[in-house]
């Protein structure tokens, strides 16, 4: 058993208003935001359970491997929104344009 009267250090999964409490208090506490797989639903469960294969395992290691030895790059993208004015009647450019311009509406609000 722990005793309380040492600093603490909480990760906390349950209750949000029990972190708020704690990070008022200024102890250091972390928030997991943790839910039943597929919202609890047995069947999905098992269904997804089944997809846990040893190449699913594999394909998400070589996956996450690629991810880390990538070269991430700057690409300014308002720059290239400005070519949006030129009407150029390739639906392919069009495509490109609005993928674009939805990536740089989504990255907005993760930030």
């Amino acid at each position: 058993m722990t005793d309380i009267s040492q600093e603490l250090n909480v990760i906390n999964v349950g209750l949000e208003g029990f972190y708020s409490e704690l990070k008022e208090q200024n102890v250091p506490t972390v928030q997991v935001d943790w839910r039943p797989p597929a919202g609890g639903d047995v069947a999905l469960i098992d269904k997804l359970a089944r997809l846990q294969t040893l190449e699913v395992e594999e394909a998400n290691a070589q996956t996450i491997s690629r991810i880390k030895d990538s070269r991430p790059l700057w690409i300014n993208t308002s720059a290239i929104l400005g070519l949006r004015k030129l009407d150029i009647p390739d639906p392919r450019w069009r495509e490109a344009m609005e993928a674009i311009a939805d990536s740089r509406w989504w990255a907005a609000r993760s930030c």
